[in-house]
């Protein structure tokens, strides 16, 4: 299309209809959802919050409840990861 035959203002009627009939309405495919669970899920289990939950862990079965409990801020973390998103 060469830039005489373009208008300031836009596509004519007759341009806007023919691309409306050759390629269709101008919008987007809705995406599948992902339930919330999933999502919640998916930010408790990945590589580095597994990381935290296995130190966590070993840090129980030392007696060391405190840094334990600490380690755990994944599921605080993972919280705010699932809100965000």
């Amino acid at each position: 299309m060469s830039t005489t035959s373009r208008t300031r203002s836009g596509l004519t009627g007759a341009q806007a209809a023919r691309r409306l009939a050759g390629e269709g309405p101008n919008t987007l495919p809705e995406g599948r959802r992902t339930p919330a669970g999933v999502l919640l899920i998916r930010e408790m289990v990945h590589f580095f919050a597994l990381l935290l939950w296995a130190a966590a862990g070993l840090a129980l079965l030392a007696g060391m409840p405190r840094p334990a409990l600490a380690i755990a801020v994944v599921v605080l973390n993972g919280a705010f990861a699932f809100v965000q998103e």
